[in-house]
């Protein structure tokens, strides 16, 4: 198993929603300035990066990625309830 994943149940503490907010904020602050800034011919180049699906363009990895991240957010919300914390909250 990978060093950096743990099972829930070795969970020890989790980081304060403030952190995660505000690691959150910084990267979409740079994907805000990033993604105007690609053209078409850079989204259809293929990818430096492997991602399980077939498109292998740069869109295509930026699609996976997004759906990825989404499913993490759904389980963050989740694991939050799990252990008795407020939900994440939108501001």
């Amino acid at each position: 198993m990978d060093a950096q994943i743990a099972p829930l149940y070795e969970m020890k503490s989790f980081p304060p929603v403030d952190a995660v907010d505000a690691a959150w904020r910084q990267v979409s602050d740079l994907l805000l300035q990033r993604f105007p800034a690609l053209s078409a011919a850079e989204l259809g180049e293929e990818s430096t990066q492997e991602f399980p699906v077939e498109d292998r363009t740069v869109m295509g990895g930026i699609a996976f990625l997004l759906l990825h991240e989404s499913f993490h957010i759904g389980q963050l919300a989740y694991l939050r309830r799990c252990v008795g914390l407020a939900p994440m909250s939108y501001t």
